[in-house]
């Protein structure tokens, strides 16, 4: 489970954990009574004034806030996207909480960025012509030494139409 609610009635002080946030803070479901301050506890202190923050503000102002936590339990980090609302129900406030775990998303975002400053420092450090286009013949990638054989800067070719900007002269002859 990757997603959890707390939800809060303001006029009771009534609270609700789902068990999807037990799993989050990593506790067996209504193992442990959790409490705001059992929450803050677990977030990462770089990230508990944000928290708290946006707390006051959909309290006070009755504003959505939408921000990023990092968890820290047991030596591990996870990372939370989180959404506070505010909702108003036969003259009730709600306040409803959703937790969603983005720590995979995250690591696949980093992973993806290294592999991409790897290409891109392998392609430019190559000692061929290298340009890449899309379907429709747009320049998407145009490195170094395709500059120096072209005579061109890469901000004046990329997202431009091949043709258009080389000419059909320069396509290679492949039956060569």
């Amino acid at each position: 489970v990757n997603t959890g609610t707390w939800w809060w009635s303001q006029d009771s002080e009534k609270q609700h954990w789902s068990n999807g946030m037990y799993q989050l803070l990593g506790h067996k479901p209504q193992s442990v009574t959790l409490t705001q301050q059992h929450l803050l506890k677990l977030i990462h202190p770089e990230y508990r004034k944000a928290f708290t923050d946006a707390l006051t503000l959909t309290l006070g102002s009755e504003q959505d806030a939408n921000f990023e936590v990092v968890l820290s339990r047991a030596g591990l980090s996870r990372q939370l996207r989180v959404a506070f609302k505010l909702f108003r129900y036969e003259e009730k406030r709600i306040f409803i909480a959703v937790f969603q775990d983005i720590t995979q998303e995250r690591q696949l975002q980093k992973e993806l960025s290294e592999r991409i400053q790897l290409a891109d420092l392998l392609t430019e450090n190559l000692p061929d012509r290298i340009l890449l286009t899309d379907i429709e013949n747009n320049i998407l990638f145009f490195n170094k030494q395709s500059e120096k054989y072209y005579k061109l800067k890469r901000e004046q070719v990329l997202r431009k139409n091949y043709f258009e900007v080389l000419g059909s002269e320069n396509v290679p002859d492949i039956y060569d």
